[in-house]
C-alpha cells in the first residue's frame, strides 16, 4: 500500500526547495527543455509517441514505435535531476527546432528552474484513481499488500499521487508553460496536438498531424506489444495490456456515491473542486 505522507502543503514546499537544490548541482541545467511534467495516468505515453511522431515525420517520415521511444526521450527528468539515472545525451541528428533535449517526469517540483517549455498534463481524479488502481493492483494479481477495494485506496492515491501534484499545475502561471487535460488531448487530439505545437514554436503541417495520431494510435501500441510479447513500460508481474479503454467516465463502473463524496471532500479541502475537470465525455450535438 501506500505510504502515510507529511502534510500535502508542507511536502510541496520541501519538495520544491529539494529539486531547486538538485537542478542547481545538475549539469546540464543549462539545456533548453521540452519538458512534459504529468499526473501518472493522464496520457503521458501517448503524448509522448505523438510529438516524437511528429517530430520524426518533420525530419525523416519515420514511424516511431513505443519501443524507439527511447532514443526520443532518453531521459527521465526526476531520475536525472535527483542523480538516480546518468543523464543521456540527445540525438543531435534530429531537428529539435532549438531545443536540446525532451524528457518526461511526474513530479511538477523546481520545474521553473530549468530552461524550455513545460507542458502540464493532468486527468480528472475520478478516472486517474481507477487507471491508477487497475495499474498498480490488478493488472498485478500477485502484489503483496494490495487494498480490499478500490474505495479503499481513493484517499492514499489523492493524498499521494494526485493532490500534491495537481496544486502544482493549477498555481503554476508562468508563459513557458501549458496546460492541457487528459481528455481533451483524447477526444479532440488533432486539436491538442496543433495547440501543444504552436506553443512550442514547432512548424505545424495539417498532414503530419494527421499522420502523427495514426502512428501513435491505440491499436499501433497494442500491436507493439503483442510483437515483444509483453505490456509497454511496466513491471515484471504485470499481466495484460498497458492499453485500457482510456473512456472519459469510466469511474460511474467503479465508484458509489460514499466515493464520489471522499474524493469531493478531498479535493475542497485544498481548494479544489470536481468541477474544474471534465469527468463525463463531452456529447456533440449535430
Amino acid at each position: 500500500m501506500i505510504k502515510k505522507i507529511i502534510p500535502i502543503k508542507s511536502k510541496i514546499m520541501l519538495r520544491d526547495l529539494y529539486y531547486n537544490y538538485k537542478t542547481k548541482l545538475f549539469k546540464y541545467k543549462d539545456n533548453k527543455y521540452i519538458s512534459i511534467l504529468s499526473i501518472q495516468k493522464s496520457g503521458t505515453n501517448y503524448l509522448r509517441l505523438l510529438l516524437a511522431n511528429y517530430i520524426s515525420l518533420i525530419n525523416d517520415g519515420e514511424k516511431v514505435d513505443f519501443g524507439e521511444l527511447e532514443r526520443f526521450y532518453p531521459n527521465m527528468r526526476d531520475w536525472s535531476i535527483l542523480g538516480n539515472k546518468e543523464y543521456q545525451q540527445q540525438d543531435k541528428t534530429k531537428n529539435l527546432f532549438g531545443y536540446d533535449d525532451l524528457w518526461y517526469g511526474h513530479t511538477f517540483y523546481g520545474m521553473n528552474r530549468l530552461e524550455g517549455k513545460k507542458i502540464l498534463l493532468y486527468r480528472n481524479p475520478l478516472d486517474m484513481i481507477v487507471s491508477y488502481y487497475n495499474y498498480k493492483f490488478i493488472n498485478r494479481p500477485n502484489k503483496k499488500d494490495k487494498y480490499n477495494s478500490i474505495s479503499d485506496s481513493i484517499e492514499d492515491i489523492m493524498k499521494y499521487a494526485f493532490i500534491p501534484h495537481y496544486l502544482k499545475i493549477k498555481t503554476s502561471n508562468d508563459k513557458d508553460i501549458i496546460k492541457i487535460q487528459y481528455e481533451d488531448l483524447v477526444t479532440m487530439p488533432d486539436d491538442t496536438l496543433k495547440k501543444i505545437l504552436e506553443f512550442l514554436e514547432i512548424p505545424v503541417f495539417d498532414e503530419l498531424v494527421i499522420k502523427a495520431i495514426e502512428y501513435s494510435s491505440k491499436k499501433s501500441v497494442r500491436d507493439y506489444e503483442n510483437k515483444v510479447g509483453k505490456a509497454i513500460n511496466a513491471p515484471s508481474d504485470f499481466v495484460g495490456s498497458f492499453v485500457r479503454s482510456g473512456k472519459i467516465g469510466q469511474w460511474k463502473d467503479s465508484f458509489n456515491q460514499d466515493d464520489i463524496d471522499t474524493v469531493n471532500k478531498l479535493l475542497l479541502r485544498y481548494g479544489v473542486s470536481l468541477n474544474e475537470f471534465i469527468t463525463e465525455e463531452k456529447v456533440h450535438s449535430v
